[in-house]
């Protein structure tokens, strides 16, 4: 599903079928969980007129952003309040299925990405751009709940 700015999704990781959860506290890394009905799993979607977005948790207004404008492959994604450059993203589809959720910088440089391994992983920012982990799809709240 392709995703539309305003409305609220589940981010599910192509791969490891986890989604998008945030750890709650103010600037703590962004991690994948297994799917339940807690609000920190939500996420709404905004576009703005570059066609760059926005990922806010519906459980507590925090964005998903980077640590900083510049980054190094692996540097964690984290959540934190206020809407400024380092939570921007570009959505970009990566197959008829999938998307990959980039960096805002032009070419997609950096792109989010889990490993494998148990549930509660951290989310972070790789350089690689083949690579199924950094596919996610998007399922709005109302298909799930």
């Amino acid at each position: 599903m392709d995703p539309r700015s305003g409305l609220t999704y589940i981010v599910v990781n192509r791969r490891t079928r986890l989604v998008l959860d945030d750890p709650i506290e103010e600037g703590g890394s962004v991690h994948v969980a297994h799917l339940n009905e807690n609000e920190t799993q939500k996420w709404m979607l905004s576009q703005s007129r570059d066609g760059l977005w926005t990922l806010q948790n519906v459980g507590n207004g925090g964005f998903l952003c980077i640590k900083s404008l510049h980054t190094n492959d692996g540097d964690p994604v984290v959540a934190k309040h206020g809407d400024d450059e380092a939570c921007r993203w570009f959505i970009i589809p990566e197959d008829s299925m999938s998307f990959r959720i980039c960096t805002s910088n032009p070419n997609c440089a950096a792109s989010l990405d889990t490993s494998i391994g148990p549930n509660s992983m951290p989310v972070v920012l790789k350089d690689s751009l083949s690579d199924p982990a950094r596919g996610w799809t998007f399922m709005r709240t109302v298909e799930i709940f």
